[in-house]
């Protein structure tokens, strides 16, 4: 059997688009993605391994049945798959012509240098296509956040007016009668991680925090570093990246220093550089850069995407739920991946700053309303970090904020030390509300 024999076999599969498989309930990414292609030829999108790519494309696929288009003329294939190894996407567009002519092709995991040909690609079939790295002219799902998360148990949790810091801060104030009613989700959602189909199962969380770890592993990390960043970022030794994984999800939030951690898991600086690149285009880690007024500051610091991938590299299992350690672990790198996917929806700049001994977690750097925010309010540290700031930059004055687990909201100019209170649970959803609403 020649090559093209074989080619138009494998296209013959297709998924059973008329059979009523649905987007699962709540998924975040799932309506955003149909909107996309309204009037689209194109539509190349991505978004962190747990936000549901694929089956936002599957419903892609059964909106384009459903509004008429044959079953027979939608061509899918997963390009990640084993079997499509030695297959482009130009192959395979002449492979199902040959077998009378798609309307669409449908695309899964497409390796990312073949995304400069779709872009490309002008002619009569419609092309929407998902991939696992981040590249220009590819849209970015929403991550699933603790605001989606509450609201698939049921929770009403307030909209934010907008997307700016002052939105943030608002929704902030107007969620704090639900601090008690948000502790359940998130200590789910920090335990279990960002997958709805997780999220949303019944039974005592001890033995669903042991299978979302291994969930995470098999589902996540495995495919993600061992098999689709070697493809696209060109990594050869991909149990690098799952040391360098572990290595950060044991010090979320420490500054960075590529010649200390480069030698805790064997590899050069260069190297290094190009493993947390690969990680982050993947969608496993955020990096917060160090701020200053002329973008000059160096220093980065790097968390995890889902925090909840800390127990899938170690495997800790119900060991989450207990050490109060771990929790704040996880929080922090929530908190800082919520807020990453915001700034990055909402064009603000982040980053967090450091002067000699003063440092501030998380500086949000907007042209009206400005915020310099601690994480950690039990430190005598992080008062002087913020009134550091302020004194070095004015415009922050009166813009400066703790994060408390049990205050009640207060302004800056309400508080004796000039220093804003807000309550951490209600300010973690409303960073995912603001995320959302930014990426409409």
């Amino acid at each position: 059997m020649d090559d093209a024999v074989r080619l138009r076999a494998r296209a013959t599969f297709n998924p059973p688009w008329g059979s009523g498989r649905a987007l699962r309930s709540g998924m975040s990414g799932g309506d955003r993605a149909l909107s996309w292609i309204q009037g689209a030829d194109r539509l190349l999108f991505t978004g962190r391994p747990w936000s549901g790519r694929t089956t936002a494309l599957i419903g892609i696929g059964r909106r384009l049945a459903l509004e008429g288009v044959p079953p027979e003329r939608l061509g899918w294939a997963e390009l990640g798959h084993p079997l499509w190894a030695d297959v482009t996407a130009r192959d395979l567009l002449a492979a199902f012509c040959d077998l009378g002519g798609p309307t669409a092709l449908v695309l899964d995991d497409v390796p990312i240098d073949q995304l400069t040909w779709i872009e490309r690609y002008r002619g009569p079939v419609r092309v929407f296509a998902t991939t696992s790295q981040r590249a220009d002219g590819v849209r970015v799902l929403p991550p699933w956040t603790l605001w989606h998360a509450a609201r698939s148990w049921g929770l009403v949790v307030p909209e934010p007016r907008g997307a700016s810091p002052a939105d943030l801060i608002e929704a902030t104030f107007r969620g704090h009668d639900q601090s008690d009613a948000l502790r359940d989700p998130l200590r789910t959602y920090l335990t279990l991680g960002g997958f709805p189909a997780l999220l949303t199962g019944d039974g005592e969380l001890g033995p669903r925090v042991v299978a979302a770890q291994h969930a995470h592993r098999a589902w996540v990390l495995d495919p993600t570093l061992y098999r689709r960043v070697p493809r696209d970022a060109g990594v050869r030794e991909p149990q690098q990246l799952d040391r360098l994984l572990t290595a950060l999800g044991d010090a979320p939030g420490a500054l960075l220093s590529p010649t200390h951690l480069g030698a805790q898991i064997g590899v050069t600086q260069p190297t290094l550089d190009k493993h947390l690149a690969a990680l982050d285009g993947a969608g496993l880690v955020v990096q917060l850069p160090a701020w200053s007024p002329d973008g000059k500051a160096r220093g980065r610091r790097v968390f995890l995407a889902d925090g909840a991938l800390r127990g899938a590299t170690r495997l800790l299992g119900a060991r989450l739920l207990t050490d109060p350690d771990e929790v704040a672990h996880l929080l922090v790198h929530a908190i800082v991946s919520h807020a990453v996917a915001w700034a990055d929806a909402a064009g603000v700049t982040i980053g967090h700053w450091r002067s000699g001994r003063n440092e501030v977690d998380l500086v949000i750097d907007h042209p009206e309303h400005p915020v310099a925010l601690q994480l950690d309010a039990s430190r005598r540290a992080s008062f002087d970090g913020l009134y550091a700031l302020a004194d070095a930059h004015p415009r922050f004055k009166d813009r400066l904020w703790v994060l408390l687990h049990r205050a009640p909201p207060t302004h800056p100019a309400h508080h004796p030390t000039g220093i804003g209170r807000l309550p951490t649970v209600p300010f973690l959803a409303a960073l995912g509300a603001v995320a959302d609403v930014a990426a409409r």
